[in-house]
């Protein structure tokens, strides 16, 4: 590797320069997809870049709500909900997860709603085996 030892004045005028197309590059607005030529980006939407792509075939919402687990397909109009038990009671848990779980496979629920479902519940509290608890490691000093 060789080494350049150049002035800080000029060093900063590059610096400028750089950053000023970088810039310039950045705000011009692309007029086609040719303009990138082939071999570049591909076209993507921005839902790429969010959450991948859609696998699924139809949307489905779900929210807990005044102690209910409402799962829904609104471009299907279809919706249950179920009455959710006690944080502490595992068993009747599981068994409004598994209704939960056996109503969306019917309509045609991905891996990812699937699982969806499960985070839902979750994240509000129901718990089967329990929150997990981060880990502590100690190290010496």
């Amino acid at each position: 590797m060789k080494i350049i030892q150049v002035s800080d004045e000029l060093w900063n005028e590059i610096a400028k320069l750089i950053a000023a197309d970088i810039l310039k590059q950045a705000a011009r607005p692309l007029d086609s997809a040719e303009e990138l030529g082939s071999g570049h980006l591909p076209s993507y939407t921005p839902r790429h870049f969010t959450r991948g792509p859609r696998l699924a075939e139809s949307q489905q919402n779900i929210r807990i709500i005044n102690d209910k687990l409402e799962v829904a397909y609104p471009e299907d109009g279809i919706m249950q909900a179920w009455d959710l038990p006690s944080k502490s009671d595992r068993d009747a848990i599981r068994e409004v997860r598994d209704k939960a779980l056996e109503f969306a496979e019917r309509h045609g629920a991905s891996n990812g709603q699937l699982k969806a479902i499960m985070k839902a519940l979750t994240e509000n509290g129901y718990y089967l085996i329990g929150p997990r608890r981060p880990k502590i490691r100690l190290r010496p000093i």
